[in-house]
């Protein structure tokens, strides 16, 4: 707290001062990033060469054909009303700017409201995979891009099914069945129905290429990811010799049993329900346990674009081949319109109009705020939020 002069009134300072505080480490923070990177930049060219004559440095030719191409994502919201919780889920549909339009274009949404309880978390990442799944299944597109991994559906549903909390298993079967989620799992795991789908993931921090390279080419690298390693190393329209993933053999989609007091379903249909699901969606996956065979699972690479500067990390079938992988890097590259764009402009533009789920809560909060009875007087205890707002109030 400071006293201004002037006006000789107290006022409060503790926001400035923390900036303040902030900002004095920025030197500090600065000097530590270079000190990290300062080794591989120094490595760089070797590393380059090495991996050059390696045949470990894959060009990408420009391509040579239009396609059409498409991405799915998801966004959710899990508004904590002082009574209940409120889940607002979408996933939809974005085209490539430089591929052919076909103005094939969906959305799929699911809300509830619940008491508040355990994994609600988990119930909205399984709902969201589930809409995803769906829409990529029901897409009929050349090239179709997953918003993640091959695994992030598979995390998400085995989560969501091994809650503690029976009704967000009971929730995410019946999910699950209604999507008809277990058969789009399948097809996208699935060496010949998924040959079409790529899985871009953007938050990534594997390093499995820095080990292999420090491993097989005796480079002492610093840890970095994978994908700084690709960015320093390849030049635009350049992409890393794909490599199979190497612990995937362990994914699994399982269920919890009803055996702690409190669990018990009021349904043992329901819990029939469940074992079934998640025996459907653990089949469904096992071609990524197969990965290590030739032929077969998955393929993973980085591709830095033509127009780049930055690298994007591709997860494509592995069933055709290298040559398959370097002709989606091709059509990927050209969606790179920008030098800092780090994901296919379909996948951008997918991932801002999913953010758009947010406002689509806040509206759907008003409209119910207009059909609660006028007269009641427990019904803003539905409406009545805890989240601060910057512009008052938290209704």
């Amino acid at each position: 707290m400071r006293t201004d002069g002037a006006a000789g009134e107290n006022q409060l300072t503790l926001p400035a001062d923390m900036l303040e505080s902030v900002l004095h480490d920025a030197r500090r923070l600065a000097d530590e990033a270079e000190h990290l990177l300062a080794p591989v930049v120094e490595q760089r060219d070797r590393l380059r060469l090495v991996l050059g004559e390696a045949e470990q440095i894959v060009s990408v030719p420009e391509p040579a054909e239009q396609v059409t191409l498409a991405a799915v994502d998801g966004g959710s919201v899990i508004d904590q009303m002082y009574a209940a919780d409120r889940l607002v889920i979408a996933a939809l549909v974005a085209e490539g700017m430089r591929t052919s339009r076909t103005g094939e274009l969906h959305h799929a949404t699911w809300t509830r409201t619940f008491a508040h309880q355990l994994d609600l978390d988990r119930l909205s990442d399984a709902v969201m995979s589930c809409l995803e799944l769906q829409l990529l299944h029901g897409i009929n597109y050349q090239i179709k891009i997953f918003d993640g991994s091959h695994q992030t559906p598979v995390i998400a549903l085995n989560s969501a099914l091994s809650s503690r909390n029976p009704k967000v298993r009971s929730l995410t079967a019946e999910i699950v069945q209604e999507t008809g989620a277990a058969e789009a799992l399948r097809s996208m795991c699935d060496g010949t129905a998924g040959l079409c789908i790529v899985g871009l993931p953007k938050a990534d921090s594997s390093t499995e290429f820095c080990q292999k390279y420090s491993r097989d080419y005796t480079f002492n690298l610093p840890p970095i990811t994978d994908r700084l390693l690709a960015t320093l190393v390849l030049e635009p329209g350049e992409m890393l010799l794909p490599r199979k993933p190497e612990n995937w053999h362990g994914l699994h989609i399982q269920f919890r049993k009803n055996t702690e007091v409190g669990e018990i379903e009021g349904n043992p249909a329901t819990q029939r329900l469940v074992e079934m699901t998640a025996r459907e969606l653990d089949a469904a996956i096992e071609p990524l346990r197969n990965c290590s065979r030739a032929g077969h699972g998955v393929g993973i690479t980085y591709l830095k674009p033509h127009k780049s500067n930055t690298c994007i990390k591709i997860e494509f079938k592995a069933s055709q081949g290298k040559r398959h992988g370097v002709w989606l890097a091709s059509i990927l590259s050209a969606e790179a319109v920008s030098p800092h764009m780090q994901e296919p402009y379909a996948q951008f533009v997918a991932d801002l109009w999913a953010k758009n789920v947010s406002m689509a809560a806040d509206a759907l909060g008003a409209a119910i705020r207009h059909k609660l009875s006028p007269n009641s007087t427990w019904a803003q205890y539905l409406t009545l939020g805890y989240r601060t707002q910057t512009t008052g109030g938290n209704w």
